[in-house]
């Protein structure tokens, strides 16, 4: 009988953390990249920001409003819509 396992044991490759995604855009995306993405998408999109602290686990409110880029577009400040 013979054995498939190689001796001596070779280590295990390590474990990437990188998304699978990382190859097909040709360049490297993490967990946490994505994870900000879909906050800042959900936000944008007019999703409740408590919603989005639920989902995202954050004790506080704050740490979600890193997220919130809404106020700081131009197209939504005052004074980016009055001509001159």
């Amino acid at each position: 009988m013979t054995c498939s396992r190689k001796w001596p044991p070779q280590p295990e490759p390590p474990i990437s953390r990188q998304s699978p995604y990382s190859a097909l855009l040709g360049f490297e995306i993490g967990a946490h990249s994505l994870r900000a993405t879909a906050a800042t998408n959900a936000l944008d999109h007019e999703a409740d920001i408590a919603k989005v602290q639920e989902w995202l686990g954050h004790a506080n409110i704050s740490t979600t409003r890193t997220y919130d880029h809404r106020r700081t577009r131009p197209e939504d400040s005052p004074t980016f819509k009055v001509a001159y």
